[in-house]
């Protein structure tokens, strides 16, 4: 109670026809239960909570309904094309264990490239929560809200890391330096977790040195 729902993406059936028949488990635990259908080019529909066994049936009426696009800009405005970006939810979330590449995660989320014109168009969502782009020119994070009040998403030039690690007086070649999310509490901005899960991992060289891009 008081996080957002978490689709179980991964566990979806396919209808027929406009009929659908799915089993839901786990009734008398402190799980709530729903389901939601999804089709392309309408507006996602959520059943009532369901809160004890039985067999119910529930119909859908969908509505037509177009997604959320943009560009994706430099700075000077020029547009970036092949961009990775993530279309998130608020129980989704994206992840980097290399420098500049996003990865889809277990937890769902819409993942596209841009056009050579930098366009993109996701479909229509339930709750789109925040958006992420990603090119070797550069990251940028926004809620999907400022998305749509503007219609383009700027990306902010790369950071860079440098230091050393010293422990003693013996070598300091080899040891580990990562770097990671960090912590985040659930209902935080109405998600369960943060948008980007990161953690990225160098080796120090013969002088405990270290660089994470």
């Amino acid at each position: 109670e008081g996080e957002p729902m978490r689709w179980e993406r991964y566990d979806a059936t396919r209808g027929r026809r406009g009929e659908y028949s799915v089993r839901l488990q786990d009734y008398g635990s402190s799980s709530r239960l729903q389901i939601m259908v999804e089709a392309a080019g309408y507006m996602p529909m959520t059943s009532p909570l369901f809160a004890k066994a039985g067999v119910y049936t529930t119909d859908f009426a969908l509505k037509k309904a177009r997604g959320i696009s943009g560009v994706v800009q430099m700075a000077d405005g020029s547009p970036v094309a092949n961009a990775t970006v993530a279309l998130l939810e608020p129980s989704d979330n994206a992840s980097m264990e290399k420098p500049g590449e996003l990865r889809r995660s277990g937890s769902g989320g819409d993942f596209q490239r841009t056009n050579p014109r930098g366009q993109f168009e996701f479909a229509a969502k339930l709750e789109p929560h925040t958006i992420i782009a990603s090119h070797a020119l550069g990251f940028a994070e926004v809620r999907a809200s400022n998305l749509l009040a503007s219609g383009k998403i700027v990306l902010q030039p790369w950071g860079r890391i440098t230091g050393k690690v010293r422990v003693g007086s013996g070598s300091q070649q080899g040891r580990t330096v990562s770097i990671q999310s960090t912590d985040w509490e659930h209902g935080m901005e109405g998600r369960t977790g943060p948008p980007l899960s990161l953690f990225l991992k160098v080796e120090t060289d013969a002088e405990g040195g270290f660089t994470v891009d």
